[in-house]
């Protein structure tokens, strides 16, 4: 192994710990969310890049205003979150930086970030780049440094399993859905759908689907707030 020289590396994570797509049914009431304030730069509307930043925008949601109670919207990046990818963030520096393989600051010439156009996973990102790397270098015209964040348009990424882009995909959904194996399994499920809809005080007939069940358990889980009653 000595031997050899390392020459490249592509580091690929997934975003922080989340708030849930869609609410429980009768079940959000008196769960709070709390995300990091998601910060904008922007400066120059003629496009010239060259134009030094010179103020930081800051969005921040009216609270409770939103579909959650607290700052948070649907999906969002919780601060729980945050602290994950800044810890992640550490754990690539002490590795990669710590070690010469990278410098110590920021250096687009070396390194280059990309990230769907989903607010979470950007906003993972820059949590991750803060500790990964604390210091970025100056910008020559001076003003605030830069961090460009390469990304495609919804429609056309491929970070994304989309069947515009692979056609496969629902064929395959298509044909699981359809097998005996995936149809006994739904029908062991019956007894869960009926318990889940107890819980929530719905219907059969208004039943949400489970993912929004495993959701809202699993993004409770990774900030460490109580399952709603019943649950």
């Amino acid at each position: 192994a000595d031997s050899y020289e390392l020459k490249f590396v592509q580091l690929v994570t997934r975003h922080g710990a989340r708030v849930p797509l869609t609410p429980l049914p009768n079940k959000d009431a008196g769960t709070v969310w709390n995300c990091p304030e998601t910060v904008l730069l922007h400066h120059d509307m003629t496009g010239d890049s060259s134009l030094p930043l010179d103020r930081i925008h800051r969005v921040s949601y009216i609270r409770d205003r939103t579909t959650f109670a607290g700052n948070c919207t649907v999906g969002a990046l919780t601060a729980t979150g945050c602290k994950q990818h800044q810890q992640l963030g550490t754990q690539f520096r002490q590795r990669y930086v710590n070690n010469g393989f990278l410098p110590s600051s920021f250096d687009p010439s070396l390194v280059y970030v990309r990230s769907t156009d989903v607010p979470r996973t950007k906003e993972s990102l820059q949590c991750n780049l803060g500790t990964f790397f604390p210091t970025v270098q100056p910008r020559r015209n001076g003003g605030l440094p830069v961090i460009d964040i390469h990304m495609m348009e919804s429609s056309a990424e491929t970070l994304l399993a989309q069947s515009s882009h692979c056609p496969k995909i629902s064929y395959l959904l298509s044909q699981t859905h359809s097998s005996k194996a995936w149809q006994d399994y739904h029908a062991t499920l019956t007894q869960l759908r009926a318990r889940l809809c107890d819980i929530s005080g719905i219907p059969d007939s208004a039943f949400p689907g489970y993912t929004v069940y495993t959701d809202g358990v699993a993004c409770r889980l990774a900030d460490g707030l109580p399952m709603p009653k019943g649950m």
